[in-house]
């Protein structure tokens, strides 16, 4: 009985850290197959809405999947969003204009917001106590891996096969994933009592997120930020949040749990967060496209001239 649950978890282990693996990589892997996506779609003008809409989708959906998987049950709910996942890289793969490409990069972010997110759960759930801090250091192992090895994989797949294969290749390991889940987690608690969501704390801070980035957007695509459309945004971006704040307040089962924030190491830890991932991220973007439109070099290059940045980041 003790060989087999332990296989059990095995099996479970390798699943989760096989999504959470595709979900590190996704976020770096299409840097270096851009520029070349550019030129077989063209959209330059919105070049930066294939990372942003990821990453919006994923971060926007995290609290929703946590909230999912408390009430539903780990097991269905983890499977649904790698599902989701999956679904939108498939659909990316076949993508014939940039704002295809786009709506199906949100779909796939959709889904990536509850591969981490659940799988730090599942892992928890398994793991007593004193066994986690070792479970959150295969976590950041496998995470610092995948943020690496994405713009080389980037951009080996442009440069041998096609920009397409950069979406396609998360398919079989996906579905690898997806099978040792469905094995070792069994079916899964559901939480007794009706379902309860915080539906329109959701709303909003999806509002608010959204018109934030939006407003970021359009003010760097022109030469000046004291422009209508982009003050009118980040103005509504601020209303929402503020509303939003006092919503999750009053809601009794919060989306976002505010209680955390008196927390000095979760305010620490998310401005951490934050600064760090806006100097990766914009460096991850736009760098490659530097070099393989203005330098002329080819996308496996630039992944490795952004080897060294992603390994800083990490460490």
């Amino acid at each position: 009985m003790t060989a087999r649950r332990g296989s059990r978890r095995g099996l479970v282990l390798a699943g989760v850290m096989g999504s959470v693996f595709l979900a590190a990589m996704e976020s770096t892997v299409v840097a270096t197959a851009m520029p070349t996506v550019i030129a077989s779609l063209g959209g330059i003008e919105i070049y930066s809405w294939t990372f942003s809409a990821f990453l919006l989708a994923s971060t926007v959906s995290m609290p929703l999947w946590g909230r999912l998987a408390d009430q539903l049950g780990r097991r269905g709910v983890y499977l649904a969003g790698l599902s989701i996942f999956l679904l939108g890289s498939v659909l990316s793969g076949f993508s014939q204009s940039m704002g295809q490409l786009i709506s199906f990069r949100t779909i796939q972010g959709l889904g990536a917001g509850s591969l981490i997110t659940v799988g730090m759960t599942i892992i928890a759930d398994l793991w007593g106590l004193e066994r986690r801090a070792k479970m959150q250091g295969y976590f950041s192992s496998v995470y610092g891996i995948a943020s690496v090895a994405g713009p080389l994989v980037g951009g080996f797949l442009t440069d041998t096969i096609s920009w397409r294969w950069v979406f396609y290749i998360n398919l079989p390991f996906g579905l690898l994933a997806m099978a040792a889940i469905g094995v070792g987690l069994g079916s899964g608690e559901v939480a007794r009592g009706r379902p309860t969501f915080d539906y329109v704390g959701t709303a909003v801070f999806t509002a608010a997120i959204s018109t934030l980035l939006i407003g970021l957007v359009e003010a760097g695509r022109g030469d000046s930020w004291m422009r209508g459309p982009v003050l009118g945004l980040l103005a509504l971006s601020g209303v929402l949040l503020i509303a939003f704040i006092r919503i999750e307040r009053a809601a009794a089962e919060p989306v976002v749990p505010l209680t955390l924030f008196a927390l000095p190491m979760v305010r620490a830890a998310a401005a951490t967060g934050f600064l760090s991932g806006m100097a990766m991220f914009g460096a991850v973007s736009y760098v490659p496209l530097f070099l393989q439109a203005v330098t002329g070099s080819n996308a496996m290059r630039a992944g490795f001239v952004l080897m060294p940045f992603v390994i800083g980041w990490v460490a």
